[in-house]
C-alpha cells in the first residue's frame, strides 16, 4: 500500500469571463492543466462536475466544472496556487477553487 501526504485538486471552469465556452475548447484547457500537474506528480484523476455560486452581481451561475486532483508526499501548495492563480486570470474569474488536504481555497 502506497500512502501519500498531500491531496490537491484544481477546478476548471467552463466560462470565460461568465460566458460558457466551447466544450473542445473547455477540453483542451482541461487537458492543458492535467498534463502540467501530471508532469509534477505522475497521475492525475479528471471528474466532470456541476458547480453553482453567486457572482457580485448577486446572479446565480450555474456552470460545468472538471477538477483535476493529485496526491503526493511533496509540499507543492505554491505550484498549485500559480496555476488556480493562471486558470483565474485565463478564463476571467472572480476566484477558482482550489483544495489542499480537504480544505477549500477560493483564489
Amino acid at each position: 500500500m502506497v500512502k501519500f501526504k498531500n491531496k490537491y485538486a484544481l477546478y476548471i471552469p467552463s466560462t470565460i469571463g461568465g460566458d460558457t465556452i466551447d466544450k473542445n475548447l473547455h477540453e483542451s484547457y482541461v487537458r492543458g492543466y492535467a498534463n502540467m500537474m501530471l508532469a509534477e506528480f505522475g497521475g492525475v484523476t479528471i471528474t466532470k462536475g456541476m458547480g453553482m455560486w453567486t457572482n457580485k452581481s448577486n446572479v446565480t451561475v450555474t456552470e460545468s466544472v472538471s477538477i483535476i486532483t493529485a496526491s503526493t508526499n511533496i509540499n507543492a501548495s505554491e505550484f498549485m496556487q500559480m496555476l488556480a492563480e493562471n486558470v483565474k486570470n485565463l478564463l476571467k474569474q472572480e476566484c477558482v477553487s482550489l483544495e489542499v488536504n480537504g480544505e477549500l481555497h477560493l483564489i
